[in-house]
């Protein structure tokens, strides 16, 4: 069975989510595999969840490959980066399409293999780089007038 199959699935047996209490609206996610597109529907009223399979008109409508959404709910691909790169079509509320991203797993911890950097992304001495570059405002420091800044 595919990831969307069971995650849909899934949603519809959870019955409420607590992460859609503030939310109200009918989804249509369109899967796009080959020529064939298999249409779910979620409709949400203040967390109680609906799951169906349809094609009725939606207040928001997904459309994807399912290889891209089975990728999403495995947490292989982030939902919002997959909108950026067009990956994932979106017709209608905004809102209520990335609403279902309250609910998606994150990326599988396992796969980070590099080192831990520090919270502001740079190591040590990068950071050490930047300071005397940029000084501690984070602006280029600038040469005393009258030197010579080609030295």
């Amino acid at each position: 069975m595919h990831p969307s199959i069971e995650f849909l699935e899934g949603l519809g047996r959870r019955g409420h989510v607590p992460a859609f209490e503030k939310v109200d609206g009918t989804l249509r996610l369109d899967l796009r595999e080959g020529r064939k597109i298999d249409s779910w529907m979620i409709v949400i009223h203040q967390g109680d969840v609906e799951v169906s399979r349809g094609r009725q008109d939606g207040d928001s409508v997904l459309k994807t490959d399912r290889a891209v959404f089975d990728r999403i709910v495995s947490g292989e691909v982030n939902a919002l980066a997959a909108v950026l790169r067009g990956l994932v079509w979106i017709e209608g509320s905004v809102p209520l399409a990335l609403s279902l991203t309250r609910i998606l797993p994150g990326p599988p911890q396992s796969r980070w293999r590099g080192k831990p950097r520090s919270p502001s992304g740079l190591s040590g001495s990068d950071r050490a780089r930047a300071h005397v570059a940029h000084g501690e405002h984070g602006r280029r420091r600038r040469a005393p007038a009258g030197k010579d800044r080609r030295r």
